[in-house]
């Protein structure tokens, strides 16, 4: 339509990711101050600003993150599904919501309906009706574009994250270790172990507050993750808004924190 399109695209979608963030804090009782308060830290973030405008697609994905955990905190079943729904969706345009899984089924538990709100690990009539949803969604979208597109599509869209090295534009903590031993081929499996490791302790200790496990797994991915760009921040700086309202902390040192 226009050369500007992609990237107009882009800037609605963080701002509706700011309303999204208003609309999940205030259906969590916080005050509509520290609502807007937090709307307004995600605009005008210099780095949301500048991904946004330099034509990254992070916007597009903090949304339907942010529209999946809206769909969450709405504890009914018709919602579920659109939460179900719209993961599967997050997970299809980019890889790395598949580390929220584990919590979100946990978090599945004495959530929705009469349910007791007891820990367990067994399905129950809404984690099936979630997983059902999602796989449906998920399985559904890859048979559309591997229809489209063929193994190309597997091999960019998954399977070459799995080898994938990069020792340019990366602020990952492996980056010089993969320069150094860029032919040891099981290097690229080893480093997902930490993440694995640490993913798993949040998701287990975490998960009755959904949004905080959610940020702790995409900070967890991003810092320990072999590739990380500058667009890799925010995905966690799309889900740190939710949790400002509940960080007590002087003023001073959040910003000798930052």
């Amino acid at each position: 339509l226009h050369p500007c399109f992609g990237k107009l695209l882009f800037i609605l979608c963080d701002i509706l990711a700011a309303l999204l963030i208003h609309k999940i804090l205030r259906q969590q009782n916080c005050s509509h101050n520290s609502a807007i308060f937090s709307a307004q830290l995600w605009l005008f973030n210099p780095l949301t600003i500048t991904i946004s405008t330099r034509g990254n697609a992070e916007s597009v994905m903090s949304v339907l993150v942010l529209l999946s955990l809206y769909y969450l905190t709405k504890k009914n079943v018709s919602n579920l599904i659109m939460a179900a729904a719209t993961y599967a969706l997050s997970v299809h345009v980019k890889i790395y919501p598949v580390t929220y899984a584990i919590a979100i089924y946990f978090h599945i538990n004495g959530k929705y309906g009469n349910q007791a709100p007891k820990f367990t690990i067994m399905p129950n009539r809404n984690r099936f009706i979630a997983g059902v949803t999602g796989a449906a969604t998920f399985c559904a979208l890859i048979a559309i574009c591997c229809r489209m597109y063929g193994y190309e599509f597997l091999n960019e869209t998954y399977l070459y994250h799995i080898t994938r090295q990069d020792t340019r534009h990366n602020f990952s903590p492996y980056f010089y270790l993969f320069y150094l031993l860029p032919d040891v081929p099981m290097l690229s499996a080893v480093v997902f172990i930490p993440q694995l490791i640490l993913i798993l302790l949040t998701s287990f200790h975490f998960y009755e507050d959904l949004s905080f496990t959610c940020f702790l797994n995409t900070f967890i991915f991003v810092t320990f993750n072999k590739v990380c760009t500058s667009q890799y921040f925010l995905w966690y700086l799309t889900l740190l808004p939710l949790l400002v309202p509940y960080i007590h902390m002087k003023l001073r040192k959040a910003v000798t924190l930052t």
